[in-house]
């Protein structure tokens, strides 16, 4: 986590002492939405309007004030449609920190995911909101540091309506973060090793690459992005152009998409596409036609057979005697 010092960016939150009060002050309690090991998230109903919020609920025990103060203090003041907001002020209770966010009814992605991949019309439509939310976030100088299905919020059914939350991983661009968060599939190669590192906006770049190709096909497409991982291993020598063979993975996308997927997951974060640049891609066709796919193999296939043919005719030829090879030419030739 960052130090006290990124309090200091972010002018609504206070330093003073947070009063303690009891959840059901405020709150009838109607679920618990998830458990997690810093703590809990309800689902509940704020006592005098009867709405709906998640309250999420940190141990105290087992967190920083500071750091709960910075991530609510990132919900509260980030103002977009496409960013889950806090509705109301950060409290304490005996055992837990806690504050409201909007309650997203339809769940988060990772859920959805679970039990299938998405269109790819439905993919180009969460694309275009991840990434206008990001760009905000990234104009104003923070990087999210945490782009998964599980911290994409449904507020709308067929993904017509996306927030982003859980903020916190978010910090300002070039801050050094001398804690990791653990590596997944989603963690872009530089910060593989676990090592303290810098944050900058490409490292969100990454993760909407990985998160694209998880709704494209039902899953991230390796385990870790380092060398370890030859699915991994495999893609970087495609992007290098050390081999023209398309990863598996790869194979049923457009021409555009990959060029998209290519410059979002470059290795080099130097050359690695900002997120902006997604809005060129988001009305063209990311997969290949079943029909298209067809006729493509159909081509492929007639290509191999005949090139089989012209060189079993010029093997048997090589092995043919000199004599049968004349007669062969005056037959040819009356």
């Amino acid at each position: 986590m960052l130090g006290s010092d990124e309090l200091e960016y972010v002018p609504w939150v206070g330093n003073g002492e947070l009063p303690e009060e009891s959840l059901s002050d405020h709150y009838d309690i109607l679920n618990i939405i998830s458990y997690g090991r810093m703590g809990k998230i309800y689902l509940a109903a704020e006592r005098t309007t009867g709405a709906e919020v998640a309250l999420k609920a940190v141990c105290r025990d087992m967190c920083r004030r500071r750091d709960v103060q910075k991530e609510y203090s990132y919900a509260l003041g980030l103002q977009h449609p496409n960013l889950v907001m806090a509705t109301a002020r950060l409290f304490q209770t005996d055992l837990y920190l806690v504050f409201p966010v909007e309650y997203a009814p339809y769940g988060d992605l990772g859920a959805l995911l679970v039990t299938r991949k998405l269109e790819d019309n439905l993919v180009r439509r969460l694309a275009e909101q991840v990434s206008c939310a990001l760009m905000y976030m990234h104009s104003l100088g923070l990087v999210h540091g945490d782009i998964t299905p599980e911290n994409i919020f449904l507020f709308r059914p067929n993904i017509s309506h996306i927030k982003i939350g859980d903020f916190g991983c978010t910090s300002r661009e070039g801050s050094y973060v001398r804690r990791g968060f653990g590596v997944g599939s989603y963690t872009p190669p530089e910060l593989t090793n676990g090592e303290p590192y810098y944050t900058f906006t490409a490292q969100d770049s990454w993760s909407v690459g990985i998160l694209l190709l998880h709704c494209l096909t039902g899953s991230p497409p390796w385990v870790i992005a380092n060398s370890t991982d030859p699915d991994y291993q495999n893609f970087k020598d495609w992007q290098r152009k050390k081999s023209t063979r398309v990863p598996r993975t790869f194979k049923r996308f457009t021409v555009r998409i990959l060029r998209l997927l290519r410059r979002l997951l470059e290795p080099r974060t130097t050359s690695r596409y900002q997120v902006k640049e997604v809005f060129k891609y988001v009305e063209d066709d990311w997969i290949i036609k079943s029909r298209e796919r067809s006729d493509s193999q159909v081509d492929t296939d007639a290509a191999l057979a005949h090139c089989f043919t012209v060189q079993l005719q010029l093997q048997q030829r090589q092995h043919q005697p000199e004599s049968d090879k004349r007669h062969g030419w005056r037959q040819r030739h009356k």
